[in-house]
């Protein structure tokens, strides 16, 4: 399982990273956002982090463009915890897994991993089970 984590902030960033890491299978990316944008364009990813920093039209592009390159990408978005409940309401515009403060408060990080990895591997068949019946 893939994850990328586009944050331009370094100490954010390698916490993410670090606690996705933590999870048996994952493989993180973590990079600043512009690489970020590259390597979705390159790589197939499971979900990701993406920072999401204000109402700005650059950051609302931003997340136009991972939704346009990936639009089934699970993700979570990182803003400061003073904006949260601001943007509360962008979670289901912008089709959001979760929406968590930064810096990331490490209970509610990993218990988001937990339900998000948790949620990808029902999603996925299991290995070397059959594909389902087609229709009589």
């Amino acid at each position: 399982m893939r994850c990328l984590v586009a944050v331009d902030v370094p100490a954010i960033r390698d916490a993410v990273g670090l606690a996705a890491r933590a999870f048996s299978g994952v493989e993180v990316d973590a990079v600043d956002v512009e690489n970020g944008r590259s390597l979705l364009r390159r790589r197939r990813y499971d979900f990701g982090f993406l920072a999401l920093d204000s109402h700005s039209q650059d950051s609302d592009l931003i997340w136009d463009e991972f939704h346009q390159v990936s639009p089934d990408l699970p993700l979570v978005a990182l803003t400061p915890t003073s904006a949260l409940s601001v943007r509360r309401g962008d979670r289901s515009r912008l089709k959001l897994f979760a929406l968590l403060g930064t810096p990331p408060d490490a209970v509610e990080l990993y218990g988001t991993l937990r339900r998000l990895i948790d949620r990808i591997r029902k999603s996925r068949p299991a290995p070397g089970a059959a594909p389902p019946a087609a229709p009589a």
